[in-house]
């Protein structure tokens, strides 16, 4: 396979990827949190935060690095395409309407195209340019996945589509990056700080869990969770063949 076609390939892949967990923000916190009032306010600051989940996903999914311009850019699309969105809406509805994945795909768009044309920020002290900051939104990740995205998955059928596509884009990622590529744009911060690299294959997990002094053979925890998602891929795959037949 071409360079250009495994590009192409990684870059789509990032699209999905960052717009269906920008998608499972915004709805499952949104059929959290619908019956506070002001609801547009709500809807609103939920949305920009999943912009913000969205453009970060694309710029390090894309880019295998923590680009803030790439960032920026995506972000201030989807911002643009979230507030159109969110004018055009007169009844706010629940489950989450899937027109909101149009913004949520132009900051995707916008960020995983110009993480490479754009350079990244120069190296500072603060916090969000930091390989912590990274580790935190690993730690987030980790939270909300298993947290929120697994059980709701598991009551309700109308995550599933997406978490699916979550897990199957992840799969084409991985390989492609040689490994986690949040791992690598932590990684890459490490190395501009001076401190030693987390193994790609093993991951964040792994690492998290050696330091609490849990030892793990180093690909278990990327083989569970490869079968993890094999294995609920599979289920709701089953699942919805079952339902077409059904309708017959």
């Amino acid at each position: 396979m071409s360079r250009a076609i495994r590009v192409s390939l990684r870059t789509a892949a990032a699209v999905i990827f960052s717009t269906a967990i920008g998608f499972l923000f915004v709805a499952l916190f949104w059929q959290l949190c619908r019956e506070l009032p002001p609801k547009m306010a709500v809807l609103a600051a939920i949305g920009a935060l999943s912009i913000l989940v969205t453009s970060i996903y694309a710029a390090v999914t894309a880019g295998g690095e923590l680009n803030w311009n790439a960032v920026t850019s995506g972000g201030g699309v989807g911002i643009l395409g979230m507030g159109s969105w969110l004018m055009s809406q007169t009844n706010l509805q629940s489950p989450i309407p899937h027109t909101i994945l149009i913004p949520l795909t132009l900051s995707s768009v916008a960020a995983a195209a110009t993480v490479k044309s754009l350079p990244s920020r120069a190296a500072t002290h603060r916090f969000y340019s930091t390989s912590r900051f990274v580790s935190v939104v690993h730690l987030l990740q980790g939270v909300f996945l298993f947290g929120v995205v697994l059980p709701t998955c598991i009551a309700w059928k109308w995550p599933r589509p997406f978490a699916a596509a979550l897990i199957c884009s992840a799969f084409v990622l991985w390989p492609s990056w040689g490994g986690c590529p949040l791992t690598m744009a932590e990684n890459k911060l490490r190395l501009r700080e001076g401190k030693a690299i987390i193994p790609p294959e093993e991951g964040f997990i792994k690492n998290v869990l050696d330091r609490w002094g849990v030892p793990l053979w180093g690909h278990a925890v990327s083989s569970a969770l490869h079968g993890i998602g094999v294995c609920l891929c599979s289920w709701w795959g089953i699942e919805w063949l079952m339902s077409l037949f059904s309708r017959r």
